[in-house]
């Protein structure tokens, strides 16, 4: 009869501790958790930022070679005329847009009194297939097309306007000066240049994309 009362005793013992004990939950790993939403929002990302494709790479490394030249330029200018050089008031900037992709150059030419009377711009973009720049320009409703040659402090290039003669532009940028001629070189007789061009860079500058419209 003892023997029963304990067997009784310690079964309600065990009962009694069984109900007092917390409920346990089992947890997931961390990693599992982690793993679980990764996937989600590699996905978001992905589709927020858009695939560069090798060519898009190729232009932006290619530019990075001309960003010597963005900023704010201002100096002096002389034009060969009839009766002798012209001088003038001269002043450009350059700045890339397309993410880098594209790099435009804008050059004004003023006269003594003041009146502008040259003005282009110019439209630098990269062809990784031939690993080619090219250069389009846009001068009093002109618009020529250029192969563009880099050289080790700047660029050239070449125009025919008349096809009598070659015209050759260089551009070189030395200790933040800009100079720049240009040389007609006739297919007979010497050549001479009749354009010369000498910048300081002013300033760093956002144009074009500063002022460019946003999202809002």
């Amino acid at each position: 009869m003892r023997t029963l009362y304990v067997a009784a005793l310690s079964a309600l013992a065990a009962m009694s501790a069984s109900a007092q004990a917390p409920m346990r939950v089992k947890a997931e790993p961390a990693e599992k958790l982690v793993a679980t939403k990764a996937p989600a929002d590699a996905a978001r990302q992905a589709k927020a930022q858009p695939l560069q494709s090798k060519r898009f790479l190729a232009q932006q490394e290619a530019m990075k070679e001309l960003a010597f030249l963005d900023g704010d330029w201002r100096g002096s200018s002389r034009v060969r005329r009839k009766d002798g050089w012209a001088p003038m008031v001269q002043a450009g900037r350059v700045g890339a847009v397309q993410d880098g992709t594209v790099r435009m150059i804008e050059a004004k030419g003023y006269e003594s009194d003041g009146r502008l009377s040259f003005d282009v711009l110019r439209v630098i973009s990269y062809e990784p297939e031939t690993k080619t720049y090219l250069m389009r320009s846009y001068q009093s409703g002109r618009i020529r097309d250029h192969v563009l040659s880099l050289t080790a402090n700047g660029f050239a290039w070449e125009s025919e306007p008349s096809g009598a003669a070659t015209t050759r532009y260089e551009a070189s940028v030395k200790n933040g000066v800009w100079t720049e001629t240009a040389t007609r070189v006739p297919s007979r007789g010497e050549p001479e240049t009749y354009v010369e061009v000498t910048m300081k860079r002013q300033r760093s500058s956002g144009w074009p994309t500063a002022s460019g419209s946003g999202a809002k």
